[in-house]
């Protein structure tokens, strides 16, 4: 697997269990319901667990599951998120004939096991994390060197990773998209774009590509993703707010009409940014041309919103150092590509249908 996949993983379980505090929680925690004052009081052990279960619904509903199947490699160091503690903690809080000391008990062995399940995964962890440096150093030096950044395209859309034509039509879109991408930022020809590997699970497209066009690139995508968030945003409420109109033509036509430009305003915005973003280039690369600027920016448009409506997924894995702005941005687009996959489970199958028939291309490659 490649090495900077490997350490954007290692990352997200630092980010997930020390960087968020939950490993100081649960210590804490582990501390605090042992105290005499602490033990006997029943209201306070609900209130931990209620606490732990919400933090735990969070990590759960992350990749990290996935993250952690792929690097952990002892037989003795199985995920801790493959044990159901939600459920575990869940039946003790829901349990109305347990009593205080056997809800003390209970507890303590959840947490127990806990802590030291995410010990064991710190341990080895930080292990494969000093085994990769001098790799990820010498790696790091080439992309300072070189000015490339390392990008992830992944596809987790059934319809894309089970179907070898398919995935081959999909792939064969994107290198399309790509070269006419960096046209449309730089009058530079551009160097065929490098496949790293392919990596199986979800299937991820690892690449690298120039850095300036990766700026640009990440700042398009993330924009994509937070309109298509907003429309999720909207779609998950519009039917509670429909209710309240008791049938009234007229309001629930205005919210039809409002759906339908949001559906279609998630390829608009991203065509919009694209020729924002070749104006821009124009005003320090004289060289760039605007022929078919509009034919491309829809080629572009076309390819990108297709991806994040199925729910596929993309990021930055490596970038020069120095490029610092690159990096944050890029780290923002993770989180709001989570939160949008996350809003997307939430649609219905209809809507789904919806998304996919206005954004897929038509079957004539």
């Amino acid at each position: 697997m490649n090495i900077q996949t490997l350490i954007e993983k290692i990352e997200l379980f630092e980010r997930m269990i020390f960087e968020s505090g939950f490993k100081r929680d649960i210590e804490e925690y582990s501390k605090g319901i042992v105290q005499p004052q602490n033990k006997a009081n029943l209201i306070m052990l609900k209130e931990t667990v209620n606490n732990i279960i919400t933090a735990l619904e969070k990590i759960y509903d992350s990749d990290l599951l996935e993250a952690l199947e792929i690097l952990l490699t002892k037989e003795d160091n199985k995920p801790f998120t493959k044990t159901d503690h939600i459920s575990e903690l869940k039946k003790i809080i829901d349990d109305p004939n347990i009593d205080t000391n056997q809800f003390f008990d209970q507890l303590n062995n959840i947490l127990n096991t806990l802590k030291s399940q995410i010990d064991k995964h710190e341990t080895e962890l930080n292990s494969l994390k000093e085994t990769l440096k001098p790799y990820v150093d010498k790696e790091q030096e080439v992309i300072d060197a070189e000015k490339y950044s390392v990008i992830a395209i992944i596809f987790k859309d059934r319809n894309t990773i089970s179907r070898l034509k398919e995935f081959s039509k999909t792939l064969n879109r994107w290198n399309r998209a790509l070269h006419i991408y960096h046209q449309i930022i730089t009058s530079v020809s551009p160097e065929e774009i490098k496949l790293v590997e392919i990596q199986n699970g979800s299937i991820d497209v690892i690449v690298n590509i120039d850095v300036n066009f990766a700026v640009n690139f990440v700042e398009l995508v993330k924009l994509g993703l937070e309109v298509f968030g907003g429309y999720l945003l909207y779609k998950s409420t519009v039917k509670k707010i429909v209710k309240t109109y008791f049938g009234n033509e007229k309001l629930i036509k205005s919210e039809k009409e409002r759906e339908k430009e949001m559906l279609e305003n998630i390829g608009t915005a991203i065509k919009s940014k694209i020729l924002e973003q070749h104006e821009e280039a124009k005003k320090s690369d004289k060289q760039l041309k605007s022929e078919s600027i509009d034919a491309k920016a829809n080629d572009v448009t076309n390819v990108l919103t297709e991806h994040i409506v199925k729910g596929n997924d993309l990021k930055l894995l490596a970038a020069p150092s120095e490029k610092e702005n690159l990096i944050e941005e890029s780290k923002k687009m993770k989180r709001t590509s989570f939160e949008v996959r996350k809003e997307l489970q939430n649609l219905d199958d209809e809507d789904k249908i919806k998304l996919i028939e206005m954004y897929s291309p038509k079957d004539d490659d």
